[in-house]
């Protein structure tokens, strides 16, 4: 959906620019508010730059001709209109948007090593031609399964060799083209292609997302551009040149066929499939996700180089009997809509229909339950996994604190750091409840022993000199959750002694905690929140991670 998007970004500023239009650039101002509340974060990130990049060429190079002083009021008037649309249309988004960027912080970004990661890893590479082995490569693998693909179409990827192989004077629009190939496959590469790292270090928002995956879009879409020109070309001009073609689609049978033999050799797939279909296939199982889960590497090579010369070898006969512009959409359609079709069960395939997992989903409880403060987080998370292998993702539809065994939300990904990589501290932690008075504390030098605590007393790690330690246990404490809701939490508790509540969610800046009232000061627990109470008797608390006026629950 994002390449549409981008597709009617691109579109939309090439006649913004060259027309001068209002209607255009409502319509640029429309296409980007789709991007940005449709696509990832990263995508609109780099789409602000390279339209950036686009705004300047088209001023300076391709609209010189045009006085500076017209030029000028033309584009500041374009951007204006566009801009204000933009805004207008995307605003609701903005606003809703709010209360999440509250429940999601990532600090200052991610860390470099994975922000400056190789997305073009060698393996990867093979994707330009045969995209199906990757989904199931086992090695030099950094990045998620789907942003492994560089895939623009067998036969777009012929005519855009083609294209840049001509030697005849290009146009400004295909030259920006070109560069944004160049620039953004060196971007994939991460740190290997120098330009992520610049970026990541001084282009405001480029150290905001993971990895640089999200710009093989960018010079995939220019591929297909290019490819499309050299189409047009092939359709409709008498100059295109035969031969040259020809010399391409050889050199390509002889690739694809020494792929083709190599995974011949390599590839047990002529008898995974037959023992698959003759055992017996449980009930709401979908058979090509048996076969799927069966198949290796070289498995689905043999499979794709399969498919791509037959492709090739029609094209080759087609275009020697100089017919193939009759034939060459429903194959370019045919061949691509088979290389995407059969993708989609190495991804999203689950075991049931989608009618049973809709069912599952309207089974979940509506609204957002109160948790049960008697029980551990671990206990409350117990489920989390249930529905992975049907639904594709955690349980997110049971709304609990705990989020299978290891993660308290709300999404803090800086801040969980000691959460991922000290598993015993966090088999210790969600041995507790969402919410408790601590018993006892520990000092974070003293993290092993606060690790192997056995008491049925509860305790607490710090980092902070200036709280008091040993905390007496008088009579009987009870905490009661009244709300939970995203961004909000009402607690009413009990204590006949100063005692320490410790409120099991992940840190987060922009949470605020009242007491009776009053505002309480939070302190950091390294990936939990502490609520500080000395106070004998009843206590009412509200966390709040709203931006609005907070009240207490007086």
């Amino acid at each position: 959906m994002r390449f549409i998007f981008y597709l009617f970004v691109f579109q939309s500023a090439l006649q913004c620019f060259s027309r001068f239009s209002i209607r255009y650039s409502f319509q640029l101002g429309l296409s980007l508010s789709l991007m940005f509340v449709c696509a990832y974060p990263a995508d609109f990130i780099l789409l602000f730059y390279l339209l950036l990049v686009f705004v300047l060429i088209s001023f300076f190079i391709i609209n010189k001709d045009i006085t500076l002083a017209k030029r000028t009021g033309l584009y500041i008037r374009l951007i204006l209109q566009s801009s204000v649309c933009f805004l207008i249309i995307s605003l609701p988004a903005i606003i809703s948007f709010i209360p999440f960027f509250q429940s999601v912080y990532r600090g200052g970004g991610v860390t470099i090593d994975s922000a400056l990661s190789n997305s073009l890893a060698p393996i990867n590479l093979i994707s330009f031609v045969t995209p199906w082995p990757t989904l199931n490569a086992t090695w030099h693998q950094y990045t998620d399964p789907l942003i492994r693909n560089c895939y623009p179409g067998f036969v777009l990827l012929l005519f855009f060799i083609y294209k840049i192989t001509n030697t005849r004077k290009k146009s400004n629009l295909e030259w920006f083209l070109i560069g944004t190939i160049i620039f953004f496959i060196l971007f994939s590469l991460g740190e290997y292609g120098g330009l992520r790292v610049l970026s990541f270090q001084y282009l405001p928002l480029m150290d905001t997302f993971r990895h640089p995956a999200n710009s093989k879009i960018f010079f995939i879409f220019s591929i297909q551009l290019l490819s499309a020109f050299a189409i047009n070309e092939f359709l409709n001009s008498s100059n295109f040149e035969n031969n040259r073609f020809n010399k391409i689609i050889k050199i390509f049978l002889l690739l694809i066929s020494i792929i083709f033999i190599i995974s011949i050799y390599k590839s047990n797939i002529l008898n995974i499939i037959p023992s698959i279909i003759n055992n017996d296939v449980p009930v709401n199982t979908i058979i090509i996700k048996q076969i799927k889960d069966n198949l290796s590497f070289y498995d689905l090579l043999f499979l794709n180089s399969l498919l791509l010369l037959i492709t090739a070898l029609l094209i080759y006969f087609l275009h020697k009997k100089g017919i193939l512009r009759k034939f060459l959409l429903p194959i370019t359609l045919s061949e691509m809509a088979i290389v995407v079709q059969a993708m989609l069960p190495l991804t999203y395939v689950k075991n049931l229909e989608p009618a049973e997992i809709q069912k599952i989903i309207n089974n979940q409880p509506k609204g957002y339950p109160i948790p049960e403060n008697t029980i551990s987080i671990a206990e409350q998370s117990i489920e989390g996994n249930r529905y992975f292998n049907i639904l594709g993702s955690l349980n997110l539809y049971n709304k609990k604190p705990g989020r299978v065994d290891y993660v308290v939300t709300p999404s803090n990904l800086i801040d969980q750091e000691n959460f991922w990589k000290n598993k015993a501290l966090r088999d210790r932690i969600i041995k507790y409840p969402l919410c408790y008075f601590a018993d006892t504390t520990f000092n974070a030098k003293d993290t092993l022993a606060f690790i192997n605590f056995n008491s049925d007393k509860k305790a607490a790690i710090i980092d902070n000199i200036n709280l008091p330690t040993g905390f007496g246990y008088e009579g009987k404490r009870n905490i009661v959750i009244k709300k939970f809701v995203p961004g909000k939490v009402y607690i009413q508790a009990s204590n006949p002694s100063k005692s320490l509540l410790v409120f099991q969610q992940n840190y987060y800046y922009k949470w605020d905690a009242y007491v009776n009232g009053k505002k309480a000061k939070l302190v950091k627990l390294i990936s939990h929140l502490w609520l500080l109470s000395y106070r004998k008797g009843q206590i009412k608390s509200n966390l709040h991670t709203t931006l609005l006026t907070l009240q207490s629950l007086d």
